[in-house]
C-alpha cells in the first residue's frame, strides 16, 4: 500500500489519499489486535527460559539495589511481574511489563516511582509527574492508570552480573534525580 499511496501523493490525489490512509489505519489496527498464529517455535522450551530469566532478572537487581522490601511482597501481573521496595523514602516497583513493551518500547523492563512519605501510597501526584518528566529521557503514561513508568533498557551481548548491576546503576541515578536535595 506504500507504493499506491506515494504515487497518489505524486498524482496529488488528496481524496484518494484520505481513502488509501483510512485503509492503511484499519489494516493496522487488524494486524495489532487480532489473533496471532502460533508457530511450533513459540512453544520451545528456549522461550519459557527466557520469559522466566526476565523474572528472576528484576529478583536480582533489588537484591543488588539492597532495597527495603519490608512487608512488600513480589506481585504477579496479568502482563508480567512486579517487585515493590523503598529507596530513599520513595516507593519504586521493577516491573516485567508485556504489554507496555509490546506497545511502547523495545523493553520489557519498567520502573514506577512515588514520592509518597515513606513509600507506602502507590500513586503520583502531578508535581512529581512533572520532576520525573524532567528527569526521564522516555515514560509512559498508560490512559488507565494516569502514572508514569519508565523504560528500562537492559545491556545487551553482556553477563547477566553485568546486567543486573547496570539496571541498578539506572536505578540508582534516576532515585538520586528525584530524590529531594
Amino acid at each position: 500500500m506504500g507504493t499506491i499511496r506515494l504515487q497518489l501523493v505524486q498524482d496529488n490525489e488528496p481524496l484518494l489519499l484520505s481513502d488509501i490512509d483510512q485503509i492503511i489505519g484499519l489494516c493496522e489496527t487488524i494486524d495489532n489486535n487480532s489473533f496471532q498464529p502460533y508457530q511450533s517455535e513459540d512453544f520451545a522450551p528456549a522461550i519459557a527460559k527466557k520469559i522466566n530469566s526476565y523474572y528472576d532478572l528484576i529478583d536480582k537487581v533489588v537484591d543488588e539495589l539492597k532495597a527495603d522490601t519490608t512487608n512488600l511482597k513480589a506481585t504477579p501481573q496479568k502482563y508480567g511481574y512486579t517487585r515493590y521496595f523503598r529507596m530513599d523514602s520513595m516507593g519504586v516497583s521493577l516491573n516485567v511489563r508485556f504489554d507496555y513493551w509490546e506497545r511502547e518500547a523495545d523493553t520489557p523492563f519498567w520502573l514506577f516511582i512515588t514520592d509518597a512519605p515513606n513509600g507506602i501510597s502507590w500513586m503520583q501526584n502531578e508535581s512529581f509527574k512533572a520532576k520525573i518528566k524532567n528527569v526521564a529521557m522516555r515514560y509512559y503514561e498508560p490512559s488507565k492508570t494516569k502514572a508514569l513508568y519508565l523504560p528500562i533498557f537492559p545491556l545487551i551481548d553482556k553477563t547477566e552480573d553485568d546486567v543486573v548491576n547496570d539496571i541498578a546503576d539506572q536505578i540508582i541515578k534516576i532515585i538520586t534525580k528525584l530524590s529531594p536535595k
